[in-house]
């Protein structure tokens, strides 16, 4: 694996987790802290982010860096950020306003990730329309990186986003392409 790619994609990972946690502090009423946890592709990403992070929101970003982006929830994160939306327990609230508004939420953050990682390289970065998953989203994410052919070997960055409790923790996985930065 070249140092210098490994180099660029944890700057840009730990950039973009950064915005993305400013934005989370913002909609959750307190700090949110970042934290760059890894930076390689194994085969464990499947089985070990499927158990402890069963939701999420997961897009594709296109333009001057293409990605595969993962923002993975523990199940009682996912409550809190629906509580923290909407006022109201996520048991109380009806399933329609869960979806949207973590489908919300997710296209915050990764607009966010998106926009820090555009300024980085003085390009255009897009997210794409958020695809929500409320059980499974590890596993979700990891089938469909290894299907778009993120496969052992391959870059990937994973930072935490969490406030000192962890009542409000997340998972922003970032999976570039190969040559994914023009």
């Amino acid at each position: 694996m070249d140092a210098e790619l490994t180099q660029q994609g944890r700057q840009l990972a730990q950039v973009g987790a950064a915005r993305a946690a400013m934005a989370f502090s913002q909609l959750a009423g307190r700090t949110i802290l970042e934290r760059v946890r890894s930076e390689t592709q194994t085969r464990m990403f499947a089985e070990a982010v499927a158990e402890e992070w069963p939701a999420g929101v997961l897009f594709e970003f296109e333009g001057d860096y293409r990605a595969l982006v993962g923002l993975l929830f523990r199940s009682a994160s996912r409550d809190a950020v629906v509580e923290s939306l909407l006022g109201e327990p996520a048991a109380e609230v009806p399933g329609d306003a869960v979806t949207s508004a973590l489908c919300e939420f997710g296209n915050i953050l990764a607009s966010q990730v998106a926009s820090a990682i555009a300024d980085v390289l003085d390009g255009r970065v897009l997210p794409s329309l958020p695809k929500l998953v409320l059980t499974g989203a590890g596993g979700d994410f990891a089938a469909w990186a290894e299907a778009r052919g993120a496969a052992d070997g391959c870059l990937r960055f994973e930072c935490e986003l969490a406030d000192e409790d962890e009542e409000f923790d997340s998972l922003l996985v970032l999976i570039p392409e190969r040559d994914a930065s023009s």
